[in-house]
């Protein structure tokens, strides 16, 4: 008989990925860089909720109270079937992380706890109607100019029936630096191709990295990619080939405390 084998999982290979997530590994976290443009066209543009500029960088060099919340669709308001309360959050102009809850009122400014903001990350719905989900799009603007509950200055957004803003924005707080490791990329659509470049800001605009033109839905290994510094604002712009189309993109990446 051939002698039998066993197996110890105690002394596998551990998958240095899989062992960050966990939390095994001092001083490294996963941080997960969601980003999902509607209608991209074939002009260099965020990954959100519709074609246009990202405007963090003016809320960068100048931190500001006065972020407000707005959506495109009036049943996203504090007793309508859509969104209710969304939860804002990201880094003040000390680069110190913070979140502050938005009750929503439709087509009409929301205003907060007036926390300073440097960068905004995230944006999450709290709690809705009946309809489970939020029926527009949700917007983080600050100019006093929303029209139809899209602002003109624009900082982040959850796209319909996201319920979590996938905008593609991430920031390093201060004593940490980012590593970007791999990138996602998914592209509605057939006989379209997608090109994404990650943007970073730290007083001046740069591409980091482009990644080429890919159809369907395709992972890029982004081991050269150079470390993103403290106090860097980053964030994914895409365009596609013809036409327009959904795209989403997924950043995986490590958090490193120095």
């Amino acid at each position: 008989m051939p002698a039998s084998i066993t197996f110890h999982p105690a002394k596998a290979p551990k998958d240095p990925n899989f062992e960050i997530r966990r939390g095994t590994v001092p001083g490294l976290e996963k941080v997960n860089l969601q980003a999902h443009g509607i209608l991209v066209s074939t002009s260099y543009q965020p990954a959100w909720a519709a074609a246009d500029t990202y405007d963090g960088v003016a809320l960068y060099d100048t931190p500001n109270a006065t972020v407000e919340l707005a959506s495109s669709n009036a049943n996203d308001t504090s007793s309508g079937t859509g969104a209710r309360t969304v939860l804002v959050s990201g880094y003040n102009g000390s680069n110190v992380f913070q979140t502050d809850t938005y009750t929503l009122a439709g087509q009409t400014v929301a205003t907060g706890s007036a926390k300073t903001w440097k960068v905004i990350t995230g944006m999450t719905v709290l709690t809705v109607g009946s309809g489970d989900k939020n029926a527009g799009s949700i917007w983080a603007g600050n100019t006093g100019t929303f029209s139809s509950g899209v602002p003109t200055t624009k900082y982040g957004s959850i796209a319909p029936a996201d319920t979590i803003g996938k905008f593609g924005v991430g920031f390093v707080q201060t004593g940490h630096q980012h590593w970007v490791n791999k990138v996602i990329m998914m592209i509605g659509g057939t006989s379209k191709f997608i090109d994404v470049r990650l943007y970073t800001y730290d007083g001046i605009q740069r591409v980091l990295a482009p990644f080429e033109l890919g159809q369907g839905d395709f992972v890029v290994d982004t081991g050269s990619t150079p470390a993103i510094a403290a106090g860097s604002l980053y964030w994914f712009e895409c365009e596609v080939n013809t036409g327009t189309a959904d795209v989403v993109i997924l950043g995986d990446v490590t958090d490193e405390t120095l």
